[in-house]
This record gives structure tokens, C-alpha cells and sequence, in this order.
């Protein structure tokens, strides 16, 4: 399978948008285009599944087996609104807005998938016309493994289509979209911690190469800092008028084992090897994130000796996709001790890696791009232990698994490179990986159903 390449330019700039007067018909109908072809790749998807239930290797999604993990906490606060006891775990861990709008649909755990599925095909379009990506790119970005949570009862749907409006308002530089976005991803999930480090990075960046209109950017950090305190104000003051405790959500995690502590020597993930590659993976990424972000911030504070300020070299949504996955391996390894479990989920199944990602495959790799990458690689083995910490596994055999690991991240990597277009079988290869990913998609939803901990 191949897809192709002609539905964007393979030179354009990620800075690069619809300049027309009349921009928003020019995005609209890219939007339009997308959500077909996401339609057509979750056709794909049914049909594989269905085969794969003839031969009885997955089963059916049904109201019961899609009520998995935390969507009985979502259905407690549906039904029933918050409540909290000391000493116990608590539905206040959670945030209200997806419960709420299951509850003013109406629908079961079926129908709210469906439309969850919906939801995040509209924030993947949206995302995929503003960058704007190729077909074969969109295709590879639609089928990563980690969206399967996109189409469960779950937040990531709303949070994916909130976040693709925060993306989109700082490369179009809208500060609607922006403070929307913002409000929606912090009434969903508890997300602005990592937010405001990611904005403020982002419009530090962009004034260190620019140095014009600083005014924008302080007004762009302040008012995005109100909404995320707006939201997360409202939820708390919430929690607190069904509850009766302020900090209930605070207090509830901590059953959870989530508060800052140090990690272990060797960082581990509770899912085990399932889930082991993708977690080394996000890890991998969270890495580079601060390698990269330490790299911007000293090279633009040097370079500001320089009387000529500079075109900014990527949009501010690369830089804030940045500060978010940096934010995310902090958290996670810390306040986890060290188990990375859940890493994956909040990394690879976000808008923000989509961005990352597409920013890569504008790139033309260079060795020194490679040696990087096998730095970052080396790093994470030894963080996660290898080969003594792997789980049931002797060292020929880890070696193996995470060699797969690594030949599935360059084969993502050149697969979607829009600079190697005429690199003999790349989109033979982009059709193989397509088809792994959607293969992993499916085998993962029927994990989520048969009551396997991924995350």
C-alpha cells in the first residue's frame, strides 16, 4: 500500500499558511478533504478489525467491555458528580469535562466512543490542513498506535481536539483559537503544568530570534496563563461544592502513587514489554525535547549580539510541542519514581507529537543528526536498565526487542520525510508502517477491552 504525496507541497515551511484574503475558505476546505480521507482510514481499520474477528483473534466492542479502567470513574462523576473520602481513592482525580458531556449526550459507552471517535477526527483534520501535511504524512500520523485512547471512553478525544486548536492558534497566530484551546485542554484534563512552561518557551523563542512585537507575545503568555487559571480555578471551586475539599484532587492521586519523589537508579514501566517500546520510545523523545530546547535557548541568547534579528526558524506550535514533552518526562519520571508507564499514552497520543513528528520530516537528515539520535537512543537504554532491568528477557533477546524498536522509529522517520521523496521503496515503506501501525491500533483497542493495564 502507498500513499501519495501530492496534496502539499514537499518543500513547504512549517511557517508557511494560507495568506489569501480569504484564508479561512482556503483551511475550511483542507479541513473538509481530511476528514475524508480520516474516515477512509478508519474504514481500513473496521475492515482489518473484522477480519481479525472472523478469525476470532479480537472481540467485539460492546457497552461492557469498552467500561474499562478509568471510564468507570468518568461514568461515577456522569452519574452520580463528584465525591471524596479521606484515605480512599476518588472520582475527583478526574477532570469534568468529558464526564459532562457524556452525560448531557445521553449515550452509553458505545455511543460515546463513536462520538469520541468523531471528536478527534475533527481536531486531526484541523491539525493536519493548518500544517499542511501530505497525504502519506497525515496517513502515518492518524495511524499511531497510542490514538486508539482517542476512541474509548476516555478524555484524550477532547484533549486532542482542544490541543490541535492550540497548535493551530500559534502557527496562524490567533489568539482566540489559542486561549480556547487552552481552556478546553485545562477543563479536561490537569494539563496546565505542562502548558505554561511550553508557552512561555515558545514566545521567548520566537522574541530571541524575531526581538518585534514583544508586547504580543507578553499579552499571548498572560492571557493564555488567565484561561488555564480560569479552568483550572472553575474545576477546583467545582470539586470543592459537590465535595467539600478544596484540594481533593490533590489528595486523591497520591492513592494513585503520583507525588514527587526520585526515580530509581533504572526507570521501569508497570505495563511491561507490551508496552515496554513505546514508553522507551516517548522517553526517548521527552529526551531529545531537552536537548533540543537547550540547544534553542543558549544559541538565541548568544546570537543576540547580533543587530539584525533573525526570521524565526520554526512556528511557535514546534516550540510549545517541545516545552510539553520535556514537561511530560519530568513529571512522569518524577512523579512517578521512576515507572515511565503512561508516558507513551500522554506523548504519542497527543496532538503535540503529531507536530514534532511533521517538523522532522521536514528536515533533511545530516550524520550529525544521526549521531544525535544515537546519543539520545544510548541514554535511554541506560536509563531503562538495558539489558539487566528487562523484564523476563536475557540479552540477546532485549538486544532484539529494542533493535526492533529502533529500526521502527528511522523506518517512521524516512517514511514520512518529504526531502526523500525519491529515495527508492519510501512509499512502499510508508504503506508497511502504516500497516503496522494500524495492526498495533486494533490489537491495542482489544487489549483496552480484554482489561490489559497499557497505561
Amino acid at each position: 500500500m502507498s500513499f501519495s504525496t501530492v496534496s502539499a507541497p514537499a518543500e513547504s515551511n512549517i511557517l508557511e499558511f494560507p495568506a489569501e484574503k480569504h484564508w479561512w475558505s482556503v483551511y475550511r476546505w483542507g479541513v473538509c478533504r481530511w476528514v475524508l480521507l480520516l474516515l477512509g482510514h478508519m474504514a481500513i481499520l473496521t475492515a482489518l478489525y473484522s477480519v481479525l474477528y472472523c478469525f476470532d483473534l479480537v472481540q467485539l466492542p460492546t457497552e461492557q467491555v469498552l467500561a474499562r479502567w478509568d471510564s468507570g470513574w468518568f461514568q461515577s462523576i456522569r452519574d452520580h458528580g463528584y465525591s471524596y473520602e479521606e484515605g480512599k481513592q476518588s472520582n475527583v482525580a478526574f477532570f469534568p469535562l468529558f464526564p459532562h458531556l457524556w452525560r448531557v449526550t445521553g449515550l452509553q459507552a458505545l455511543g460515546i466512543s463513536i462520538l469520541n471517535l468523531l471528536i478527534w477526527i475533527v481536531g486531526t483534520a484541523l491539525l493536519l490542513a493548518a500544517l499542511p501535511c501530505t497525504r502519506r504524512q497525515g496517513m502515518l500520523l492518524a495511524s499511531v498506535p497510542l490514538l486508539m485512547f482517542t476512541w474509548v471512553p476516555y478524555t484524550e478525544a477532547l484533549f486532542y481536539l482542544f490541543g490541535a486548536l492550540i497548535l493551530v492558534g500559534l502557527h496562524r497566530q490567533h489568539l482566540g483559537w489559542l486561549l480556547l484551546g487552552l481552556l478546553g485542554c485545562c477543563l479536561t484534563r490537569i494539563a496546565a503544568t505542562f502548558f505554561l512552561p511550553a508557552l512561555c518557551l515558545a514566545e521567548l523563542l520566537n522574541w530571541l530570534e524575531a526581538r518585534a512585537d514583544w508586547k504580543a507575545s507578553v499579552k499571548a503568555v498572560v492571557l493564555g496563563t488567565l484561561a488555564m487559571a480560569a479552568a483550572v480555578g472553575s474545576v477546583l471551586w467545582f470539586q470543592h461544592w459537590q465535595t467539600g475539599e478544596w484540594l481533593g484532587f490533590y489528595k486523591a492521586h497520591r492513592h494513585w502513587q503520583h507525588e514527587w519523589r526520585l526515580p530509581t537508579l533504572w526507570l521501569r514501566t508497570s505495563a511491561k514489554t507490551r508496552m515496554q517500546w513505546l514508553d522507551t520510545i516517548s522517553l526517548g523523545i521527552s529526551l531529545g525535547a531537552i536537548m533540543v530546547c537547550i540547544y534553542l535557548l543558549s544559541s538565541r541568547l548568544w546570537n543576540m549580539r547580533k543587530v539584525v534579528p533573525t526570521k524565526p526558524s520554526s512556528s511557535k506550535a514546534v516550540r510549545f510541542a517541545l516545552g510539553y514533552c520535556v514537561c511530560i518526562g519530568i513529571f512522569t519520571v518524577f512523579q512517578q519514581g521512576g515507572d515511565i508507564v503512561g508516558i507513551s499514552r500522554y506523548t504519542l497520543g497527543t496532538p503535540f507529537f503529531g507536530v514534532l513528528l511533521w517538523a522532522m520530516w521536514q528536515q533533511r537528515y545530516s550524520w550529525s543528526t544521526w549521531v544525535v539520535g544515537a546519543i539520545v537512543a544510548c541514554l535511554v537504554l541506560y536509563f531503562v536498565g538495558f539489558p539487566y532491568e528487562v523484564e523476563g528477557f536475557k540479552t540477546p533477546q532485549a538486544a532484539w526487542y529494542f533493535g526492533l524498536a529502533a529500526a521502527y522509529v528511522v523506518a517512521m522517520l524516512v517514511a514520512g520525510n518529504s526531502k526523500l521523496n525519491k529515495l527508492p521503496f519510501q512509499r512502499e515503506l510508508g504503506g508497511a508502517i502504516y500497516l503496522f501501525n494500524t495492526l498495533i491500533q486494533v490489537y491495542m483497542l482489544n487489549w483496552f477491552m480484554s482489561a490489559v493495564w497499557l497505561g
